[in-house]
């Protein structure tokens, strides 16, 4: 379907709406939404709203989303330029009992790190320095998987954590 409405941003871009007609069990649909008809534009902030309701297979409530993916397609990062920032930066020891070290092989210049538990709930954030090693060290968590976004002036790198 496409997005309609005399107030809406986005009238006339493509979007799911109704019912792919899948199977009783659900199936996937595909979307892809051109966010530039909203101006924009490389480290713009976006928000997403979902208005979910019935989905019309037997009356039960509900949809999935998967694998929600945000391009800039104007400046696209060069391989070198991810592996660069993947293999600069090492969180160890992992699993650990929740005190993490980051360390900064290339001296990048590192912003912030936030931690998020497994239902992408912000856990813990600090401020981060360009300093070679840091010490992070996770108040009051219980033992399970976390993901922590360290964040640099040229990018982000999301790890997985293992805290036992």
């Amino acid at each position: 379907g496409f997005l309609s409405g005399n107030d809406n941003p986005m009238q006339g871009e493509e979007a799911f709406t109704g019912s792919d007609e899948g199977s009783s069990t659900g199936s996937w649909g595909r979307s892809f939404i051109d966010l530039s008809a909203l101006g924009a534009v490389a480290n713009s902030t976006i928000q997403f709203r979902w208005e979910m309701g019935s989905d019309g297979c037997n009356g039960r409530i509900g949809w999935y989303l998967d694998e929600i993916s945000i391009y800039n397609c104007d400046e696209p990062l060069s391989v070198d330029e991810f592996t660069s920032l993947k293999e600069s930066l090492q969180v160890y020891p992992n699993p650990s009992n929740g005190t993490f070290s980051i360390k900064n092989r290339q001296g990048l210049e590192l912003v912030k790190a936030d931690v998020f538990d497994i239902n992408g709930r912000l856990v813990q954030s600090f401020n981060l320095s360009s300093a070679s090693a840091q010490e992070l060290k996770l108040k009051a968590v219980s033992p399970g998987m976390y993901f922590m976004s360290i964040y640099t002036r040229s990018g982000k790198e999301t790890v997985k954590l293992l805290v036992k």
